[in-house]
């Protein structure tokens, strides 16, 4: 991603919650609403066809702007059942799951291709029933030999056989394990036959609107979604 100053500083000049902040809106249509005078999220009128998602932006702002209430946060959009659907079809013990791979233009090790994402260290926690106590379990490769075979070793010692496992964006940790699996076959079945089917994504919950804050500008990711439901920073 290269540096744009003049974009950069255009976008520091804009207001809060601007029509740039909208989700997944092609930035054509953007830079239009823009042109015609619609700055913030809140100028753009209801006759102007919006897609689900980008209506619940919209109807913030709006409630935001009525709004005379200058001592609680502004409103939220919160779908109660959706949330709750979501949290009944986890199964626990819970597995939380996070790691961070390399993916090197020259390849490192026998079978590798360029670019492939190489799985070095995890994060795991693990919660054996509601409200339960953390467990929490970590792997980090040493020395200079492909990680891969004790990283997944790793992961099987520790992942059981049931409970859900739970990522976020889980596209990202489904397309490393698979790739890895494939790479060493001995984990191929325990891969496809008890990890994948486990895997959820909570980010489900954040890219169906079920919960939607105007603090997240649009954005699903967890660097946006960290510091408004915790005390943390994604720096940190």
């Amino acid at each position: 991603e290269y540096d744009n100053i003049c974009l950069d500083e255009f976008k520091e000049n804009l207001p809060e919650d601007n029509v740039f902040q909208m989700y997944r809106m092609f930035t054509k249509k953007k830079v239009e609403l823009y042109k015609e005078g619609f700055i913030k999220i809140v100028d753009i009128p209801e006759e102007i066809k919006l897609n689900d998602k980008q209506n619940i932006q919209r109807k913030l702002a709006y409630e935001a702007a009525s709004s005379t209430d200058m001592t609680h946060e502004g409103p939220k959009h919160i779908d109660r059942v959706g949330i709750k659907n979501f949290l009944n079809n986890l199964k626990y013990p819970i597995y939380y799951l996070d790691f961070e791979t390399i993916n090197p233009a020259i390849p490192k090790f026998d079978g590798m291709k360029p670019y492939q994402r190489i799985p070095f260290q995890f994060s795991l926690h693990i919660q054996e029933k509601p409200n339960g106590e953390l467990k929490h379990i970590s792997f980090l490769a040493d020395g200079t030999s492909d990680p891969r075979p004790k990283f997944l070793q790793a992961l099987k010692d520790n992942l059981g056989e049931y409970g859900s496992i739970l990522v976020y964006n889980q596209g990202f940790e489904k397309g490393v394990l698979n790739e890895c699996s494939t790479a060493l076959s001995e984990f191929k079945e325990w891969y496809e036959e008890n990890i994948l089917p486990r895997i959820k994504d909570l980010w489900d919950v954040f890219s169906s609107f079920s919960y939607y804050d105007p603090a997240q500008k649009g954005s699903t990711s967890i660097k946006a979604i960290l510091p408004i439901l915790s005390n943390l920073k994604y720096d940190d």
